[in-house]
């Protein structure tokens, strides 16, 4: 009986031993990769100073109701305005706060000024807005000193107006 030895690597049973676990070494590293180079965004360091300050959103957002305030925001092209509105005598502020959270992704997170337009009524708000990402958006309204807040959302750019009530 003679017959040749051929080498080990070249036998098929060894590579198809070692394949998984060299697959298993390289997804590992790819993932440990991920993990160090990129940033979710959407984890807040001070979640819990943004849990105890849920009260004082709720009553902002009790007295936009008290107040019996409501708002309509419509986005077109670039800009981006805000009609208020009350069911009492109320005197509008100058200028009102917006903030635009994108769902997903802080960093595309906006926030606004938006001054008095000089049309027939005092309530409509108008502002430039430029680089607004497709997707879920929460929009909270409220005016510069923060006495009062509405709340809501949308996605853009299915949705290009947003009537914005007290909850």
């Amino acid at each position: 009986m003679s017959g040749t030895v051929t080498p080990w690597y070249r036998q098929p049973w060894p590579w198809l031993l070692m394949i998984m676990p060299v697959l298993a070494v390289v997804g590992g590293a790819l993932m440990i990769w991920f993990a160090v180079t990129t940033d979710d965004g959407v984890v807040d360091d001070d979640y819990y100073k943004q849990g105890l300050a849920i009260n004082q959103k709720l009553s902002r957002q009790k007295l936009a109701q008290t107040m019996g305030l409501s708002a309509k925001m419509s986005v077109s092209g670039d800009k981006i305005s805000i009609t208020l509105q009350s069911d009492r005598e109320l005197e509008f502020p100058q200028r009102i706060m917006l903030h635009l959270n994108y769902a997903s992704n802080k960093a595309h997170d906006l926030d606004l000024v938006l001054e008095r337009a000089q049309v027939a009524s005092d309530s409509v708000y108008v502002s430039d807005i430029k680089d607004l990402k497709e997707g879920h958006w929460y929009v909270a309204l409220e005016d510069e000193g923060s006495s009062w807040r509405l709340s809501g959302s949308f996605f853009y750019p299915k949705d290009r107006e947003l009537n914005i009530a007290p909850q």
